[in-house]
């Protein structure tokens, strides 16, 4: 029965793929950097659309590069279409394993909604074009994508830390960048909006404007403050690293918010130690002071005026109304 680009209608899922590696012998043996192993890899990547694609084909070319299929060719190869399949003998064996394994491959390093797109393919190199022709960046509706992700990246400092979102900002845009200058504009008959992508992603001050428009309103200050000043990107992040935490130490706020308006995380006190017994007495935490200087203790509260009580003054009412004044006669 010969080989034909397509099987049937179905799409493995991640246990069928499972379920195929370990039928494959010599699973748990330790993969070679130049055969071809029975081990189908793990990318550091998982394909899900035009966002990560530069990265995640950067990372499938090199794990099939050093993926040696026989002295002259590796698995690459089969994908580029530089080897063929032989006519008849062995070699044709060994080059539809070949085959299957880097189709296996790609296949197990998707997410689901990618994997729908190739699952009915037999022919890695079918594939993996139907994959580039697909997420690679050629048209304006996966630039406006693109675009969208590098806008969509708002800051929640309930979650992380300054630190953490300059570097999921910087991953994204790095992707931004390089589908954008892979881009072949020429196919996709530009109209001019990816051109003008491409010069927007050279630009440093897009970068760093982008970059303050991921911060909430609570930062506006702070924002304005180094807006005032022609900074480049490394400087406007340098900012945001010393600024930001400046900032969250200086807040009384609770903890709490909604995404769209996060507030800050409270500063957290270093405990040295010292404990308050009346406040621990009252309920209370009584943290970072000693009952000798606790403050709701030992606070100075106004004196309250004695009242005397109502029925004296009742009778001293009585016995000065039964005086007779002085200004009455005899």
């Amino acid at each position: 029965m010969s080989r034909t680009s397509s099987r049937a209608e179905q799409v493995p899922t991640d246990e069928e793929i499972a379920a195929l590696l370990s039928q494959t012998p010599g699973r748990n043996e330790k993969p070679s950097s130049h055969k071809m192993s029975n081990k189908i890899a793990s990318l550091n990547v998982k394909l899900s659309g035009a966002a990560n694609y530069p990265e995640w084909v950067t990372s499938l070319k090199l794990y099939l590069r050093i993926t040696e299929i026989n002295e002259e060719y590796d698995a690459w190869h089969i994908v580029t279409g530089d080897y063929t399949k032989p006519t008849s003998g062995s070699a044709t064996k060994k080059w539809e394993k070949a085959n299957d394994f880097i189709l296996l491959t790609i296949l197990k390093n998707c997410e689901e909604n990618v994997r729908s797109r190739i699952g009915t393919f037999e022919l890695a190199k079918a594939a993996f074009e139907e994959l580039k022709k697909a997420y690679e960046g050629k048209t304006a509706t996966e630039f406006y994508s693109l675009l969208d992700s590098i806008t969509s990246i708002p800051y929640d400092d309930r979650k992380n830390t300054i630190e953490e979102h300059i570097s999921h900002f910087e991953a994204t845009w790095n992707r931004f960048v390089g589908v954008i200058s892979r881009a072949d504009l020429t196919a996709a008959q530009d109209d001019g909006f990816g051109e003008g992508l491409q010069k927007f992603a050279k630009s440093d001050r897009a970068k760093s404007e982008f970059l303050l428009k991921s911060l909430p309103a609570y930062y506006s200050n702070t924002v304005e403050n180094i807006r005032a000043k022609d900074h480049g990107y490394d400087d406007v992040a340098r900012k945001l690293r010393e600024y930001v935490p400046a900032r969250q130490k200086g807040s009384r706020r609770k903890e709490n918010g909604s995404q769209d308006d996060p507030v800050v995380l409270k500063a957290k006190k270093e405990d040295n130690g010292k404990r308050c017994n009346y406040c621990i007495g009252k309920g209370w935490k009584g943290l970072n002071h000693t009952e000798s200087e606790c403050y709701t203790k030992n606070a100075k509260r106004p004196k309250q005026k004695q009242q005397r009580p109502k029925k004296l003054e009742t009778l001293m009412m009585r016995e000065s109304q039964s005086k007779p004044s002085k200004l009455e006669k005899p």
